[in-house]
């Protein structure tokens, strides 16, 4: 597989989580029938469209494989850099053909399509900024301006005027003009005030 992004790849390192414990979302996910990858932590999930190469399987790929991919994109310019996701291994290929090979972790990541929302209705919301900002990053924004859509998936919302929430609050999509093809997945977590 091999980036489509112009210019300087996203920080995808700040996309998957840290945690050694979860180690299906310590790395990315390669769908090739999408041609997409995608990561999370359980409260940010960041997809981007990739060149699948035929050869190309759709699974894990490590964290590390894709820092080491991430920084030969952008030393390289995307030239001669890709990374091969075959079965249980995935082969980085620099600019000069010098090769690493990774093993691909086990385990099932999960269904980016249940995640993504796709009905339309709109809500008020606080946003952690943090979290904000990460996700901007990894989606590659270069002028820090992200869109965000809110939806409810034909859930019913609850009260009147003023402070009228969704009854089930459901996952929010981030993207960024940059990266029009990209996009960033929020998950909602309740508080109380």
């Amino acid at each position: 597989m091999r980036f489509k992004f112009t210019g300087r790849a996203p920080k995808l390192e700040k996309v998957p989580s840290k945690d050694a414990s979860r180690p299906v979302l310590t790395g990315w996910y390669l769908d090739t029938e999408s041609g997409t990858i995608a990561a999370t932590d359980s409260y940010k999930l960041v997809r981007h469209p990739v060149e699948v190469e035929p050869d190309d399987v759709s699974g894990l790929i490590p964290g590390e494989a894709m820092a080491a991919y991430v920084k030969v994109w952008n030393a390289s310019k995307g030239l001669g850099a890709s990374l091969n996701c075959l079965e249980g291994i995935v082969t980085l290929t620099d600019g000069n053909g010098s090769q690493s090979i990774y093993q691909r972790p086990e385990g099932t990541f999960p269904t980016v399509a249940n995640l993504i929302p796709s009905e339309l209705s709109s809500f008020v919301i606080g946003i952690n900024a943090k979290l904000l900002l990460e996700c901007a990053q990894g989606l590659g924004a270069g002028n820090d301006v992200v869109e965000i859509r809110f939806t409810l998936q034909g859930d019913k919302v609850e009260g009147e005027g003023v402070g009228v929430f969704p009854a089930n609050l459901r996952p929010f999509v981030i993207s960024s003009k940059d990266q029009p093809n990209a996009d960033c997945v929020l998950m909602p977590v309740r508080v109380s005030v």
